[in-house]
């Protein structure tokens, strides 16, 4: 791993990096599925600070990560 990618990474909060491990587990999910053939989205949950959850369609479209905002979930 880069040395910039690692001193930007330490510099962050947990929040900060949970997303950036959601966006990573993401990007990973996409290539695999594009590997395989198969063009698929998935849906996210996800808190934003300290309001949410709120459900999220994710998916990717000619190289680029995209979203749709579904609404609130409601707690259990």
């Amino acid at each position: 791993m880069r040395e910039e990618v690692r001193k930007l990474l330490d510099g962050m909060s947990k929040e900060e990096l949970t997303e950036v491990f959601e966006y990573v587990a993401c990007l990973l999910e996409e290539k695999e599925q594009k590997e395989e053939g198969k063009q698929k989205g998935h849906v996210e949950i996800k808190m934003i600070g300290k309001w949410g959850p709120y459900a999220y369609l994710r998916w990717w479209e000619d190289g680029k990560h995209k979203a749709k905002y579904l609404g609130k979930v409601s707690n259990p």
